[in-house]
């Protein structure tokens, strides 16, 4: 509990400082309605919208499907997108990477952006709910040119 509640602190922070926006510009309006659902705690809710603009290459999401996941009990599904953020130069992602005593990456994605990398999210991705959780989630994902899509039920 208390790594969740430092976790919520460091996505607060994020969502006040009003960076986040700015640092990608793919899936601005996903990420303010995730940011808006996890504000008054549809966690489940904020998951997808988060995912959405995560599977178009925005870090910033990939942090908040980290911070939905851990907030539904999910640690390791959460640790996964935590660190893929982490791998984009994200630094509250390396932050609640090292505040729960997990291995910080290199961040070997960040001058990267758009879906470059989306095959790495999408295995982190189906790697976490696949492996390890006692949810009923499917995952596939279809890969279109040089768009990778997720979808889980």
């Amino acid at each position: 509990m208390k790594n969740l509640f430092k976790s919520l602190i460091v996505l607060v922070v994020i969502l006040l400082s009003g960076c986040v926006d700015t640092i990608y510009d793919i899936g601005n309006a996903d990420f303010n309605d995730g940011r808006a659902k996890f504000d008054h705690q549809d966690y489940a809710g904020s998951l997808t919208s988060f995912t959405r603009c995560a599977n178009k290459g925005n870090p910033n999401c990939m942090f908040g499907v980290g911070a939905a996941d851990k907030a539904l009990g999910y640690p390791e599904v959460a640790k996964s997108w935590f660190t893929l953020a982490a791998r984009y130069g994200l630094k509250p992602a390396q932050d609640t990477l090292t505040e729960n005593g997990w291995p910080v990456p290199a961040a070997d994605l960040a001058n990267q952006s758009g879906n470059i990398g989306a095959l790495d999210l999408t295995n982190s991705f189906l790697k976490g709910y696949n492996q390890g959780t006692q949810s009923q989630t499917n995952c596939t994902s279809t890969v279109i040119g040089s768009q990778v899509f997720t979808n889980c039920n």
